[in-house]
């Protein structure tokens, strides 16, 4: 059973967070979310916040070693479930490998999901009957507009990012059945992390992020046809179960971000945050066969790959989104 190779990086030094006048914060009824009082993400209880930001970078003073070793997807031991449990805990993702390589079934994610208590499936234009979706280059007409059914690289993102509110996508599972001959690289980032470094740079910053109009995606239109309407909303909420969530697309095209300063200013930290290849918040990995990440919907990316059509050798990654949360008891 092959084990996840991730890159080693250097540890980040901080200072002193800044402190500066903060904007005031709106609660949207399209976007609701968890009131933040007295939470880690009130920024007028900075004592809380310094505690959970501390343990959170605390997980990253060595390169985290986020996999386990499952022997039966369909029969998950008392032990799996525990190491899986306390890895998204921690780092709101775990790596997985089964012995299940080459084996396309898409009960295998399903099982795994369940086991972790991820039940409703978020059905959408190109997923199969089950719910899942099959992520293979297929340049079909109705697969043909949607990136992760080609060979090109995917940029940084959340899962559902264009969703309504009632249909967000809490919980993602990506199972690998076949590799590509080459590339298909992913990366991951908790979005945990992310806003904490924000905060450091400027508590203004994630303030922004959480203003009900701060981003919106246009409609999707085909063929003089509607097929999602424009979605208007935070880029991070706090969700029922007190946690974060976020909404993010690095897309330039499509995507109409609020036409103020410090907006501006945070999508620009993002980006250089997300593209920092010395940063050792981002673990970087290569899915092989029957491996597989199970997470709270973290920011990830892919590289492009390619497949060998003479042998068909080919890429094939179930993707499973929940509007479930993982939310674990270890």
């Amino acid at each position: 059973m092959g084990s996840f190779r991730v890159r080693p990086r250097r540890a980040w030094i901080f200072t002193q967070p800044s402190l500066y006048p903060m904007l005031n914060n709106r609660n949207s009824n399209k976007f609701p979310s968890k009131t933040i009082e007295n939470s880690v993400f009130d920024i007028n209880n900075p004592d809380v916040y310094k505690r959970w930001r501390d343990n959170k970078l605390a997980l990253y003073t060595q390169t985290p070693d986020l996999s386990i070793s499952i022997d039966d997807p369909f029969a998950i031991s008392p032990n799996e479930h525990k190491n899986l449990c306390q890895l998204i805990t921690r780092f709101n993702m775990a790596l997985y490998s089964t012995n299940k390589a080459n084996i396309a079934d898409d009960n295998i994610p399903k099982s795994i999901g369940q086991s972790l208590g991820l039940f409703t499936l978020d059905r959408h234009l190109c997923s199969e009957e089950s719910g899942i979706a099959a992520l293979r280059f297929n340049p079909d007409r109705l697969h043909q507009d949607y990136i992760p059914y080609s060979r090109k690289p995917i940029n940084w993102h959340t899962d559902g990012y264009y969703n309504t509110p009632e249909h967000r996508i809490n919980s993602v599972l990506l199972h690998c059945v076949s590799a590509a001959e080459s590339g298909g690289e992913n990366a991951v980032m908790d979005p945990d992390i992310l806003y904490i470094l924000l905060r450091e740079i400027n508590p203004e910053l994630v303030q922004a992020l959480m203003r009900p109009e701060v981003m919106t995606i246009p409609a999707n239109e085909k063929d003089g046809e509607i097929i999602r309407e424009a979605q208007t909303g935070p880029v991070f909420i706090v969700n029922e179960h007190g946690r974060l969530h976020m909404r993010y697309t690095a897309r330039t095209r499509s995507i109409e971000w609020e036409n103020i300063p410090i907006v501006k200013e945070a999508v620009e930290h993002i980006s250089r945050l997300l593209n920092d290849e010395s940063s050792p918040y981002i673990i970087k990995f290569r899915m092989k066969p029957g491996q597989g990440i199970v997470c709270n919907n973290v920011l990830h990316m892919r590289s492009g790959f390619n497949d060998n059509d003479a042998t068909g050798e080919a890429r094939l990654v179930y993707r499973a989104r929940y509007y479930d949360h993982i939310d674990c008891e270890v």
